[in-house]
Formats: C-alpha cells, sequence, structure tokens
C-alpha cells in the first residue's frame, strides 16, 4: 500500500475509534454540539484528504456529510432523528470504504446516492441500521474521572488545528513525491511523538464533555 494512503487509513481508522462513543451519545441527544463538532471535524477532514487520492465516492459522501452538518452548526437546520440518522448510516459507509481500502479491496457495490438523498430536509432516514461497525464496545467503556477544565473555544480551535495539521502534512508529502529529485520523507522520533500526542489531544477533547 502506498504511505500516504496507509497513512490516510490510520489517521481515519484512530478517528472513527475516537468517534465511537461520541457517535452514540450524538444520537441519543442530538442537540449536543459538542459532539456535532466532533463528527464535523471527522468528515471534514476525510473530505480534506480525499482530495489527495482518487476515491470520488468517499469525498461524496463525506462532503455531502459535511455540508448538512455545517447548516446544523450555523443553525440554519435543526439535528432532527432523520438527519441523525442519514449523517450515521453516511459515516458507516465511510468505514466500509476504508476498511476496503485498507484491504485492497474493491469498494462495496452499495448505492450511494440514497445515503446522500437522505441528508435532504424533509428526506426519510436510512431503513439499514446505522453505525453498527463504531459501536462494537469501542465507546461504551467508562474511563476515570476527569478533573480538568478547559475552555470549549480552546478545544475546538486545537481540535482544527490538527485536521489542518494532517492536510498540510499530506500536502507536502504530495509535492515532495512529485519533484523529480530522489526525496525521502524522514520520520524521526520526536515527530512521530508529536503525532501521538495530538492524537490523544483529539481523542480527549472529543471525549471531554
Amino acid at each position: 500500500m502506498d504511505d500516504l494512503i496507509a497513512d490516510f487509513v490510520a489517521e481515519c481508522r484512530e478517528m472513527l475509534e475516537a468517534l465511537g462513543g461520541e457517535i452514540v451519545a450524538w444520537e441519543a441527544q442530538p442537540d449536543d454540539r459538542a459532539r456535532l463538532d466532533s463528527i464535523f471535524r471527522f468528515v471534514h477532514t476525510v473530505k480534506g484528504n480525499c482530495g489527495f487520492f482518487d476515491f470520488p465516492r468517499l469525498e461524496a459522501l463525506s462532503h455531502a456529510a459535511e455540508d448538512a452538518l455545517a447548516d446544523v452548526r450555523a443553525g440554519r437546520r435543526h439535528a432532527d432523528a432523520a438527519l441523525v440518522s442519514a449523517v450515521l448510516a453516511i459515516i458507516d459507509r465511510i468505514g466500509e470504504m476504508i476498511a476496503c481500502i485498507e484491504a485492497g479491496e474493491e469498494f462495496p457495490s452499495s448505492e450511494d446516492g440514497s445515503l446522500i438523498d437522505a441528508l435532504a430536509p424533509g428526506a426519510e432516514g436510512p431503513a439499514a441500521p446505522v453505525a453498527t461497525a463504531l459501536a462494537e464496545g469501542k465507546g461504551g467503556t467508562a474511563s476515570s474521572p476527569r478533573t480538568i477544565r478547559l475552555s470549549v473555544e480552546l478545544l475546538d480551535r486545537v481540535m482544527s488545528g490538527v485536521s489542518d495539521m494532517v492536510l498540510a502534512r499530506n500536502e507536502l508529502a504530495r509535492r515532495l513525491r512529485e519533484t523529480s529529485a530522489d526525496v525521502t520523507v524522514a520520520r524521526p522520533r520526536a515527530t512521530e511523538r508529536a503525532r501521538a500526542v495530538l492524537r490523544r489531544v483529539a481523542r480527549a477533547s472529543s471525549r471531554r464533555r
């Protein structure tokens, strides 16, 4: 597997794992802005990364979910049961596609149009169960009590910065690969430790409510 695609798959898997509990909780409480923001950042990052690869179906799904969630965040739309089900169905499909990319298999032949259409205002939610792959015991485990108190605005800025860093890293790697020179992008221990810290910040901020 190409190194950039392997990184993309790893990032998506980490985000999906971190989102497991958030998605289940958001389904039960759609008005929870913190969990809405976490899910929005996920689809936004997937859509941005798809710009570097030839995954048009994955990009279309994540873009459609991002647009719908952006309307909710801006107050232009209410997160009713139908919209929540539609978004979760798309995230479920994204998870299936990520698994196919990792295994080197073709994407499932299922029609994506019905999932995207279900995002439209007034549309009925998808009939199929949603978020099954995300809730397999990953997000329901209890964690030790947290005593740290941080500004929600600060956490939101940190998470936005993490997403921007992922996109910038992929853009840099892509440009280096396109140069005629034989350039190797090194990954020193410090860089790997920094990435690990950022991942822990992402998980902590998505659960900090």
